[in-house]
């Protein structure tokens, strides 16, 4: 990464940004923008616009009540297939970032394979953060 090598990154902080190289600084970045997606997640969560389990959250998504859903990256083949193949058909943005215990653990609970953000103010926030990790990232790791 350029940016790093000619210390732009320092001086468009104004302060110097110290790293063990390129790569680690790439780590870091995507590890900050996933902690703001997940504390957008947690804040959802908290207003009670939150649904978690394959269940609920596919239910949600046929009564398009459903704005964004996170499907974990390391869900069983089957029921990712069946969450995605769901979002698809009704048009709801999804994406897999995080593993079962991470997801469940910005919503305050155990391990979670899949959870769903309520249509509310925070989809167009939660898309945005989500769309710019992509374009960091190279797509991430993108259940669309």
């Amino acid at each position: 990464m350029i940016a790093a090598q000619k210390s732009l990154i320092s001086r468009a902080f104004k302060g110097e940004i110290k790293c063990d190289g390129p790569e680690r600084l790439i780590d870091k970045v995507i590890d900050l923008m996933e902690k703001r997606i997940g504390s957008y997640l947690a804040l959802a969560n908290k207003a009670g616009k939150v649904v978690s389990g394959s269940d609920l959250v596919m239910d949600l998504i046929k009564k398009r009540k459903t704005g964004f859903v996170f499907v974990a990256t390391d869900i069983s083949p089957e029921i990712g297939a069946k969450v995605v193949d769901l979002s698809r058909r009704y048009e709801v943005p999804h994406v897999a970032i995080f593993e079962k215990d991470r997801l469940g653990a910005y919503i305050g609970k155990g391990l979670r394979s899949v959870a769903a953000i309520e249509k509310s103010g925070f989809i167009k926030t939660v898309s945005m953060e989500v769309a710019k990790y992509r374009n960091f990232s190279e797509g991430g790791t993108d259940a669309r």
